[in-house]
């Protein structure tokens, strides 16, 4: 891995800093096999720079300041895909349960966790919400799966769910990490279409018309990922205690976000049908109503 002279980015023909005795391929790092300089190395250039190690699984025995400072998130893309589409039938309930051992680390590294949902490793987040019945970045390679895998654009509810993973994204415990065009509705099986180049809305039609820039997608991820810098409620979700809210419902994920005596409600709806929150709003609320696949948050003191 690389740092530049700051120690806060990458930059090619600066610094190198080498990890010795771990393989790109390891499914699985564990303790012993990690050179604890590596930390060292990069606080003594910059104390603020973290150390994100690509970890797929629970990555507990290394997060404990000596390796590395967070992990790709892969378990919180599971369970949150999971939910949204890929294992059908999968409950609310479910979902809260999958992520308690997802944040098990002490809270400065619950905050800094990556929380992603694809990389340049996997198929993209639509395509992925359009292939269900699948264990995560599993038979999603076209070559190798042939015709199991729905490799053409996904179907139009497959975006609004890529929407409300978004909306989760943006306010869950975490850092939010958007792999370069989900933002704009890219789709793609695993590699290589998942490194198609972004469909510039400035450089003319991609080859093929269902590759698109989709500045309304666009426009839902940036509102939402944008609350993290809200005035009132930024420092509320980037931040704050996490605490899940039993919605009664298979099809409604639904949390609070507290710091300071800020209060923020976030209610997912995946379902078809609309979805009252006053229930979880503490009473009769104005505008208490989650549309069928659709997300909204509230905020008291």
């Amino acid at each position: 891995w690389w740092v530049d002279s700051d120690g806060d980015g990458y930059g090619a023909g600066d610094l190198t800093i080498t990890c010795e005795n771990v393989s790109p391929g390891d499914e699985y790092v564990s303790a012993d096999d990690v050179d604890e300089d590596c930390d060292d190395d990069d606080s003594g250039i910059n104390p603020d720079a973290i150390i994100i190690a690509e970890i797929w699984h629970d990555a507990d025995e290394v997060l404990t300041g000596k390796h590395f400072d967070t992990h790709m998130h892969y378990p919180f893309a599971h369970a949150v895909t999971d939910w949204l589409a890929v294992r059908p039938g999968m409950t609310s309930a479910e979902l809260h349960a999958e992520l308690v051992p997802a944040f098990d680390n002490p809270e400065q590294v619950n905050l800094i966790h990556q929380n992603l949902f694809a990389s340049h490793d996997t198929d993209r987040l639509a395509s992925q919400l359009f292939n269900p019945n699948r264990n995560y970045d599993d038979g999603n390679r076209v070559q190798d799966n042939g015709p199991n895998y729905k490799q053409g654009r996904p179907d139009d509810r497959s975006f609004e769910l890529a929407k409300l993973a978004f909306a989760i994204q943006a306010t869950y415990l975490g850092a939010p990490m958007v792999y370069y065009g989900d933002e704009v509705g890219m789709w793609g099986a695993d590699d290589p279409s998942d490194r198609k180049p972004l469909p510039w809305p400035d450089m003319g039609p991609m080859d093929d018309p269902d590759e698109t820039y989709d500045a309304e997608f666009r426009s839902y991820a940036a509102e939402w990922l944008n609350l993290r810098h809200h005035p009132v409620i930024g420092p509320t979700i980037c931040y704050g205690r996490t605490r899940p809210l039993d919605s009664g419902s298979a099809d409604v994920f639904a949390y609070e976000r507290s710091l300071e005596g800020r209060r923020v409600v976030v209610v997912v709806n995946r379902g078809e049908e609309p979805f009252d929150a006053s229930s979880l709003l503490g009473g009769a609320v104005e505008q208490s109503e989650v549309g069928a696949r659709s997300a909204r948050w509230w905020t008291a003191e």
